[in-house]
C-alpha cells in the first residue's frame, strides 16, 4: 500500500484499565493527525486485535463509532475534514 504519511497508533492490551476509553483515542487521534497534514484518505489496521487481544467486536464498534463521529463533527467540532476516504484492514 503507498502512502505519504505514516501515523502511528498504540491501542491498548484488553483487560487492562480503561481499554476502550484508551482505544477510542487513538483511533480519534490518527483522523486528526490525518487532517494536520491535509491528508484526503486514511487506512486504519485493526488496532489491538492481535496479540493486544481486544474483542472484535468491541473494536469494530470503537472504530465506527469514534470515526463517523468525527467525520461529522470535524476537528474542530465545527465540521469538517480534509479526509475524503477511508479503510478499514484486517491482519
Amino acid at each position: 500500500m503507498r502512502a505519504k504519511y505514516v501515523i502511528h497508533a498504540v491501542g491498548p492490551i484488553y483487560g487492562e484499565e480503561d481499554e476502550e476509553a484508551r482505544l477510542s483515542l487513538a483511533v480519534l487521534n490518527s483522523p486528526r493527525s490525518a487532517d494536520d497534514v491535509s491528508a484526503d484518505s486514511i487506512a486504519f489496521p485493526a488496532i489491538s486485535i492481535g496479540a493486544h487481544r481486544y474483542p472484535l467486536r468491541g473494536y469494530a464498534r470503537t472504530m465506527l463509532l469514534m470515526l463517523t463521529d468525527y467525520l461529522r463533527k470535524g476537528k474542530n467540532k465545527e465540521g469538517g475534514s480534509s479526509l475524503h476516504r477511508g479503510c478499514l484492514l484486517s491482519v
